[in-house]
C-alpha cells in the first residue's frame, strides 16, 4: 500500500511529454517554462517549469537545477528548490523523491520573493552552474 501511494504521488508530478521545440537544452536536462503566476494576495512569484531528462540515466527529482529570476528593476534572485507543481502554498516533493527516466519529464514549481510593482523580465534555468538557458518575457 505504501508503494501505491508513492507511485500515485509520482504520477501527479510527472508531466505529459511536450513538443521537443519547446525545450532549451542544458546538460542532462532540457527545460521549458510553462507559466508564471503573480497572485495579487501572495508576496511570491510562482514559476512552473518542465524538465526533460536528456541523459541516459535516471535523475532524481530536479537534481542540480536552479532558477534565477530577473525583474524590471534589474534585481536577480535565485531559487534552488524544486517544488510540487501545484497552485498555492509551496509544497515539497514527497519521499521518496520522484525519479525521471531517460526521455521522461518532470514538472516542478520554483518560488521567488517579488519586488512590489516589478515585473518578471527573464527566467534563467541553470544546471550545476555549468549550463544555462534564458527565457525572456
Amino acid at each position: 500500500m505504501k508503494f501505491a501511494a508513492a507511485f500515485a504521488a509520482l504520477a501527479v508530478c510527472i508531466a505529459q511529454p511536450a513538443a521537443a521545440t519547446d525545450f532549451k537544452p542544458l546538460g542532462v536536462w532540457a527545460a521549458r517554462i510553462d507559466r508564471i503566476e503573480n497572485p495579487p494576495q501572495d508576496r511570491l512569484v510562482h514559476v512552473y517549469v518542465t524538465l526533460r531528462n536528456i541523459s541516459d540515466k535516471p535523475l532524481v527529482q530536479t537534481e542540480r537545477v536552479a532558477l534565477l529570476m530577473e525583474d524590471s528593476l534589474g534585481v536577480t534572485v535565485e531559487s534552488g528548490q524544486g517544488l510540487q507543481p501545484i497552485a498555492g502554498y509551496p509544497k515539497l516533493f514527497d519521499s521518496p523523491p520522484p525519479m525521471t527516466p531517460p526521455g521522461g519529464e518532470i514538472a516542478a514549481k520554483y518560488v521567488f520573493d517579488r519586488n512590489k510593482d516589478a515585473k518578471v523580465v527573464a527566467i534563467m534555468v541553470e544546471e550545476s552552474r555549468e549550463h544555462m538557458a534564458t527565457f525572456t518575457f
